[in-house]
């Protein structure tokens, strides 16, 4: 199997276009600390970086109106969705910005550009979490108060 083969076809939201090229931006994401007579900075891991997915893609044949106005509006619609991309394939993303141009020279077809940023609607917002140590006060005290009714009802009120 050739490695043409094994690309798969191009689409956002369902709506297909060709891609010319394509580039993926990751890495990690954290400050860089610098200190006062030290050589060797620090740099904080904070976990992944969302990758950026570019492209320079279009559209072409004699119904390239329809196909270029289906995929703006592809683009234009709100929230994340399934990106299938070439070489990773099903991307769950937002659209970050796109442009179109039309050249007089080339006939047919319509160039975008367009870049994609990772989404995992799971992690939205963050996330609450209990706080623990007000919950162990709470109950503390109240362990306590019921102690406190327990040896009083015991010694009968006399203390």
């Amino acid at each position: 199997m050739t490695w043409r083969n094994q690309l798969q076809p191009a689409s956002f939201r369902g709506v297909p276009f060709l891609v010319d090229s394509d580039t993926m931006d990751g890495g990690r994401r954290g400050p860089t600390h610098e200190y006062p007579y030290k050589e060797e900075p620090y740099n904080e891991d904070m976990g992944l970086k969302a990758r950026t997915y570019k492209f320079a893609a279009y559209v072409i044949g004699d119904d390239y109106f329809g196909k270029r106005d289906a995929l703006i509006d592809a683009l234009e619609t709100k929230g994340p969705d399934t990106l299938i991309h070439p070489q990773y394939g099903a991307q769950q993303v937002r659209l970050l910005t796109y442009s179109v141009n039309h050249s007089t020279e080339k006939g047919r077809e319509s160039r975008f550009e367009l870049a994609f940023k990772q989404e995992d609607e799971r992690s939205q917002y963050p996330s609450s979490t209990s706080n623990t140590l007000a919950k162990t006060a709470a109950a503390q005290a109240a362990s306590q108060t019921q102690a406190s009714s327990e040896a009083a009802a015991a010694l009968g009120g006399r203390f």
